[in-house]
């Protein structure tokens, strides 16, 4: 997502948008689970249609804080050296830089994702790291 507003023309009119919306599809065309994702100027925001025993590793030194709410199923994350069992409802906050990993636990599962790429960032605008 850009920061600029995008213009859409309509008949006589043009209307500026400053937000962006995100779908949720189930499967591509071949029936593999995917991942729908949106990124703007701080945060990057995933839902992730996900299958049995299918994993999510994003990397550590490059995740910013995270806020992350299991939609359906259950899922086994591993967080800043911790390990927990969220289903359908429960939610968790992951620390910036900290390794994660999830792992779909249920025949099915969705999980939504929100991660702060701001706090990968010092006072000085630089990237942290």
């Amino acid at each position: 997502m850009s920061s600029q507003p995008t213009e859409i023309a309509s008949d006589l009119q043009i209307e500026t948008r400053h937000c962006e919306r995100i779908s949720v599809r189930a499967a591509d065309a071949t029936g593999r689970p995917i991942t729908n994702e949106v990124t703007g100027d701080a945060f990057r925001m995933t839902l992730h249609q996900m299958r049995e025993r299918e994993r999510l590793d994003p990397p550590g030194d490059k995740s910013g804080e995270e806020v992350a709410l299991v939609l359906d199923g259950t899922f086994q994350v591993e967080a800043a050296g911790e390990s927990y069992l969220l289903s359908r409802g429960e939610g968790i906050i992951i620390p910036p830089r900290e390794a994660r990993q999830w792992q779909c636990m249920s025949a099915s599962g969705q999980l939504y994702r929100v991660v702060n790429l701001a706090s990968l960032v010092g006072d000085d605008g630089a990237a942290n790291g």
